[in-house]
C-alpha cells in the first residue's frame, strides 16, 4: 500500500501537466469551433441579405418585363420585322425522340 502511494506521488507532477495540456486542448478547441460557429451565423446573416437584395432586382425586372410585354402591339411586332404565324405545329409528346431526329442513328 506504501510503495502504491509512493508511485502516484512520484507521477503526480506529470499527471498534473496531462491534465493542465488536456485542458488547454479542449478549451483551445471550444474556441475554435465558436470562432467557426461565429464566422458562419455572419456568412449566412450575408448570404440572406444578399438573397433579399436579389429578390427585390427579379421582382423589379419581372416588373419591367410585364410592362414591356403588354407595350407591343401588332404594328411595333410588324415595324421589328415580326409576322403572324401561318401554320403551326405542335409536337406530340408521345411520339419517341427517335422519331424527331434528323439523323438516323439517334
Amino acid at each position: 500500500m506504501k510503495t502504491t502511494a509512493l508511485a502516484i506521488e512520484h507521477r503526480l507532477p506529470q499527471l498534473f501537466w496531462v491534465f493542465v495540456s488536456i485542458s488547454v486542448l479542449f478549451a483551445s478547441l471550444y474556441l475554435y469551433f465558436v470562432n467557426k460557429t461565429v464566422l458562419q451565423i455572419v456568412a449566412r446573416k450575408n448570404v440572406e441579405s444578399q438573397i433579399s437584395a436579389l429578390t427585390t432586382q427579379i421582382s423589379q425586372l419581372e416588373g419591367r418585363y410585364v410592362a414591356l410585354e403588354q407595350s407591343v402591339t401588332r404594328e411595333e411586332a410588324s415595324r421589328l420585322g415580326l409576322e403572324q404565324a401561318t401554320k403551326v405545329t405542335f409536337l406530340d409528346p408521345r411520339i419517341s425522340a427517335k422519331a424527331l431526329s434528323l439523323r438516323d442513328g439517334i
